[in-house]
């Protein structure tokens, strides 16, 4: 996965969110189009078998009815009664005729169909039987009259309500179908559901675990160099593997093996600097001792100082040629010293740097978080439309409830009207069984509601767990990368103090080597002068004796110096 680590890290971030932001859309999308399906279902459903048996529970009420009226005209001789049950049976056919047409046209079957047609032809039939029977009555001819009804009127009345409880069993056997292929679409939504957020959460977990560590693992590689690097210790190298990244911390792992590698030689020229240093301090001092050697010889004897003269002279030779060198090399630690302060503000650029890098990162970051946990928020409110559905299946519960009622009442008529009514009973107790089909239909949908209203929960604690992540690992690891970047700025101040205090002691060790010259002239003026005169030279040699005191005093500061560079240098592992 070196492509995937070679990627910038706001890259990585955003990719992860829009990733997971996709999958929470994709299942909302599912979620809304399975509910908006079973709707249509459960529309259909109503509209298609709910509905037609409440218009035929009017049909056969009409049917019922008008037959009473008919009876009724034959047990009266009021005209003006007559008249208003002739009124009645017109409106009950009226009702009869239209419920049946709206019944018609959900009768999708061509057995329905058929049975309509021949509802209708008997029902016409019948109406003109009825008008002969009405007429006979006024014409109080009542025993024709019941002949009719007792005869073919009679037969077509069993047909007609052979036709209605046929239409009936088709009407409910439609609607168990509609229910059992509604209760199968429910239970494959739900699984499609339960799949579809098994595998979002999979995505969702090892994307949120494989970034982070992409993310983290570096960070914590860094900050442990950090801390080697801050103990003093820079033979530890940066592995490889996070050198080669493209990414942020690649770049990041870079700037610290880098700066790794400057202070170790900064730090190894220093060292080599010290050890020049106090060797050239230890040659001085031998030197000073030789020169007090022949200071005493030439107090001792003036006689020798004449054969000494030119051996004297040589020393002192050797000493300007020294102190020469010793200028020398104190001037280049100088300038090496100068060099390493230059370094070291280098690094401390660098580590501002990387704290900026650090800081500028964090905001990214959190913007991204911001505008995702906005966006997780809004999908998840979008989906609680559920609540719409499950109060339209209260909705139909509440209307099976009703049908059921009326059901019973239908049940009731029947009951009183005896014989005449048994037809009427049955399709009472077919409609009461629609309507308990209907009530278990909605239960059946609360159901899947309440399923689909749990994996959208699931899946709202599942977006909240990789927000707190982001808040719980991602933040902090930037915080600490600023403090390593601020602690790096702290080590490369006290490393640039360090180089100033060294840059001093060199100026003044070449200083002290131009006293060391002066002193020097000074002694070959007085060897000069001893040729004139033997007091003079000791004299001089007096003097020479007590500048050599001072020479050696000034060579072991400079000694000292250096050991205390060294102890300095020491406490680092180069």
């Amino acid at each position: 996965m070196n492509w995937y680590n070679n990627i910038q890290t706001r890259t990585k971030l955003i990719s992860s969110f829009l990733v997971i932001a996709f999958i929470t859309l994709a299942l909302g999308i599912f979620g809304v189009y399975s509910i908006r399906k079973i709707e249509q279902l459960d529309i259909k459903h109503y509209e298609t078998m709910t509905v037609p048996l409440s218009e035929m529970v009017i049909i056969v009420e009409s049917y019922q009815k008008m037959r009473g009226n008919v009876k009724d005209i034959l047990l009266i001789d009021n005209p003006a009664k007559i008249s208003e049950y002739e009124n009645n049976i017109a409106q009950r056919n009226e009702e009869f005729y239209q419920n049946l047409k709206s019944f018609e046209k959900t009768l999708l079957t061509e057995e329905g169909n058929k049975l309509t047609k021949e509802l209708f032809i008997n029902k016409e039939k019948y109406d003109a039987l009825v008008k002969d029977v009405i007429r006979l009555a006024k014409e109080n001819r009542r025993e024709e009259a019941l002949l009719i009804l007792n005869g073919e009127a009679e037969k077509i009345e069993a047909d007609m309500e052979k036709a209605i409880k046929r239409m009936m069993d088709i009407k409910v056997a439609a609607a168990q179908e509609t229910a059992d292929n509604n209760i199968s679409t429910a239970k494959q939504v739900t699984t499609a559901t339960i799949a579809f957020l098994v595998a979002a959460l999979i995505i969702s977990i090892a994307l949120g675990l494989f970034t982070a560590s992409s993310i983290t693992n570096p960070v914590k590689a860094a900050v442990e160099h950090a801390h080697i690097i801050a103990g003093g210790d820079f033979t530890r190298e940066v592995p490889q593997k996070y050198l080669r990244r493209r990414d942020e911390m690649g770049q990041l792992a870079y700037a610290f093996a880098e700066m790794n590698t400057n202070i170790r030689n900064l730090l190894k020229e220093v060292a080599d600097s010290v050890a020049e240093t106090s060797a050239a301090s230890q040659e001085l001092s031998a030197t000073v001792e030789q020169v007090s050697a022949q200071s005493e010889n030439i107090n001792a004897s003036v006689e020798q100082i004449a054969s000494g003269m030119e051996e004297t002279s040589a020393s002192v030779e050797e000493i300007t040629s020294s102190s020469t060198e010793i200028k020398n090399g104190a001037e280049q630690l100088k300038a090496r010293a100068w060099e390493g302060k230059a370094i070291v503000g280098e690094i401390e650029k660098r580590a501002e740097e990387m704290k900026e890098s650090a800081t500028t990162s964090k905001q990214i970051a959190q913007s991204i978080y911001n505008v995702k946990q906005k966006e997780i928020k809004e999908a998840i409110e979008e989906s609680r439309v559920v609540e719409e559905i499950a109060k339209m299946a209260d909705v139909i519960s509440e209307i099976a409830g009703q049908t059921n009622l009326l059901a019973l009442n239908a049940a009731i008529e029947a009951a009183r009207a005896g014989d005449q009514g048994h037809g009427f009973a049955v399709v009472a107790e077919e409609v009461r069984k629609l309507a308990e089909l209907s009530a278990e239909t909605a239960g059946n949908i609360q159901e899947v509601i309440q399923q689909v209203k749990a994996a959208v929960n699931k899946l709202t604690s599942n977006a909240e767990e990789i927000l707190k992540f982001i808040d719980d690992k991602v933040y902090p690891d930037y915080d600490m990368l600023e403090k390593t970047g601020e602690q790096y700025a702290q080590d490369a101040q006290f490393v640039k103090a360090l180089t100033e205090e060294f840059a001093l002691a060199a100026s003044q060790i070449a200083a002290s080597m131009v006293e060391i010259n002066t002193a020097i002239e000074g002694v070959a003026t007085i060897i000069e002068e001893a040729t004139a005169s033997s007091q003079e030279i000791s004299n001089s040699a007096n003097e020479s004796t007590l500048a050599l005191e001072g020479v050696a005093q000034t060579a072991q500061a400079q000694d000292e110096m250096a050991e205390k560079l060294n102890l300095l240098v020491a406490k680092f592992k180069i």
